[in-house]
């Protein structure tokens, strides 16, 4: 290895390192959470609270979001008989894409 590739690849490197750091102090963790703003459910991997706490992609969200409805506060929250409808439909209308 030349020395100009060295020094690219240890530069990167060290960038990579850095940025890494970074990420590591930004990103949240569940056991982070304070208290008051814990699950009903107890949490773990499909906990809509825990997901939206470190950031993960929550789907009925994204369908919520889009349809301009609220979202469910926790696991253990209802769901109202417009947001089951927009689930439904949102199901129903992607399901048929893949079938067509």
């Amino acid at each position: 290895m030349n020395t100009r590739s060295h020094n690219s690849y240890t530069a990167s490197k060290a960038s990579a390192k850095a940025s890494a750091k970074a990420f590591t102090k930004m990103s949240k963790q569940v056991m982070d959470m304070p208290a008051e703003q814990l699950c009903p459910c107890g949490g773990g991997q499909s906990c809509i609270v825990d997901r939206r706490w470190v950031g993960d992609w929550v789907h009925e969200d994204n369908v919520f979001r889009n349809a301009g409805l609220p979202l469910r506060k926790n696991c253990y929250t209802k769901f109202t008989k417009i947001q089951t409808d927009c689930l439904g439909e949102y199901l129903y209308n992607n399901n048929k894409m893949k079938l067509s």
